[in-house]
């Protein structure tokens, strides 16, 4: 995910890497690796990232909030019964899609799921929401 410049990565080495772009008038001449994030039990399959935050998703079945800071988690939020494959958050919210086939709204300040829609037959890959709709 790319945040002004910021890259985040996550990976099947079960870490997040927040790297720093270097730029010049040409466009882009190298990266540093900045922080590791470590908590993950498997594969890092989904990630955002805003200037305060980074919320990855995992083949570990949860979604994780870090501090792009400090690297620390600092929620962990479970639920899903497969691997995390999509999410999208904002300032309140955290919706996540799962190979499990349902959707889940993540309140975002305490970790609690809110709702869990349910209609796939098989695994939610993608999705996006604005103010009023899901997609």
């Amino acid at each position: 995910h790319l945040h002004g410049n910021r890259l985040v990565s996550g990976s099947s080495d079960r870490t997040i890497k927040v790297w720093d772009l270097a730029t010049n008038n040409v466009g882009w001449v190298g990266a540093a690796c900045k922080a590791t994030m470590i908590g993950h039990l498997h594969t890092v399959r989904c990630l955002q990232a805003d200037d305060k935050k980074v919320v990855s998703g995992s083949y570990d079945y949860t979604l994780k909030v870090w501090d792009i800071k400090t690297g620390n988690c600092t929620l962990t939020l479970r639920g899903h019964t497969d691997a995390v494959l999509c999410l999208q958050f904002d300032n309140e919210k955290v919706i996540s899609g799962s190979k499990d086939t349902t959707i889940k709204v993540w309140q975002l300040t305490d970790g609690q799921c809110k709702h869990t829609l349910h209609g796939h037959e098989g695994a939610v890959t993608c999705l996006q929401f604005d103010d009023s709709r899901i997609i």
